[in-house]
Parts: C-alpha cells; structure tokens; sequence
C-alpha cells in the first residue's frame, strides 16, 4: 500500500511540475516569489495568494 501511495504522489508532483512549467511560470510576474500557489492537477486550474488559507489549504 505504501508503495502505491508513494507513486501516486509522485504522479501528483509531477504532473503539478508540467502545469507550473507550461502554465503558470511563464505568467507570474517576478514579485510573486513567496506567495502560495495551488495547482489543481486534475483540470489545470490554480490560485495564488499572500496566505496559505486564501489559497485553498
């Protein structure tokens, strides 16, 4: 089981890299560093925010 849970984030990471890479990177302004962002891995959607609690999390 850990082994499947382990791979399945690994999927999760890498597919939020692509997203970040592809999408989003290219779009952020160079005074965003340090703010939290949430990707959506599954419909590509993200948010970014001053706060972890307006991002989602």
């Amino acid at each position: 089981m850990a082994v499947r849970n382990q791979s399945a984030r690994k999927e999760t990471a890498r597919r939020g890299g692509e997203i970040y890479e592809r999408d989003i990177k290219p779009n952020l302004a160079e005074d965003q560093h340090g703010r939290c962002l949430a990707i959506d891995v599954d419909s590509g959607d993200w948010a970014i925010a001053d706060e972890v609690a307006r991002c989602g999390g």
